[in-house]
C-alpha cells in the first residue's frame, strides 16, 4: 500500500500543459482534491464553495507533486541524510522539509519579522511548467511591471535558481509589454 501512495502524484493526472493559467490550474486541482474527498467517505456534501483553504491545500499539492519529480535525490536526503553525499543545491540555499513535506530555503532573512513565506520561501525547478505558470502570474498580478519588481514579489513567496533569467525570458515572450516598449529606433 505505501509503494502505491509514494507512486500516486497528482501531475500523472492533471496534464499542466492543458491550462494556461495558474488560477485554473489550481481550481482544477482543488475540484480534484474535493471529488476524491468526497468519493472516499461517500458522505454528500451540498456545498460546492472551493475556499481559500482548499485553493491552498491545491497549491500545495501541486508543488510537492512537482518538487518530488524535480529534486527527488534533494527529498531522499533530507529524510534520511546520512545515507547520500549532500546535494549540491541543499548545501548552497541550506534546504529543509516542512510539515507537508515541501522543500523550503533558508538564507539570511530567518531571523528578521518578515512573515513564513519569505523569510523560508519555496524551492521551485527553472525549467517547469508550473513555475513558467506561477511567474506569469505573478507578472500579471504586478500589471506588467519590470524585472526587479517582479523577481522581488516571486521571492516573497518562491525560490526559483537563475529566476531573473527565466522572468527575463518570460517577459519578452509577452504580447503587452512587447507593445508597451515599442519598437527599436
Amino acid at each position: 500500500m505505501a509503494d502505491i501512495e509514494e507512486n500516486l502524484n497528482i501531475l500523472n493526472i492533471i496534464d499542466l500543459t492543458k491550462y494556461s493559467t495558474l488560477i485554473r490550474v489550481v481550481r482544477v486541482t482543488a475540484l480534484l482534491v474535493l471529488f476524491a474527498r468526497k468519493w472516499k467517505t461517500l458522505e454528500v456534501y451540498y456545498d460546492n464553495i472551493r475556499t481559500t483553504k482548499e485553493r491552498l491545500e491545491a497549491r500545495n499539492l501541486l508543488l510537492k507533486a512537482t518538487q518530488q519529480i524535480t529534486y527527488k535525490q534533494e527529498i531522499s536526503y533530507l529524510k534520511n541524510s546520512d545515507k547520500f553525499k549532500e546535494p549540491a543545491i541543499v548545501r548552497q540555499v541550506n534546504c529543509y522539509l516542512d510539515d507537508e513535506d515541501l522543500l523550503h530555503c533558508c538564507g539570511r532573512l530567518q531571523y528578521t519579522d518578515l512573515p513564513h513565506d519569505t523569510k523560508f520561501p519555496i524551492l521551485m525547478p527553472k525549467e517547469n511548467y508550473l513555475t513558467t505558470l506561477i511567474v506569469q502570474s505573478m507578472h500579471k498580478m504586478i500589471m506588467h511591471g519590470g524585472d526587479c519588481e517582479k523577481s522581488t514579489h516571486i521571492r516573497q513567496t518562491y525560490w526559483i535558481p537563475q529566476g531573473r533569467q527565466l522572468v527575463k525570458r518570460i517577459i519578452s515572450k509577452c504580447v503587452t509589454c512587447r507593445k508597451i516598449q515599442g519598437p527599436p529606433f
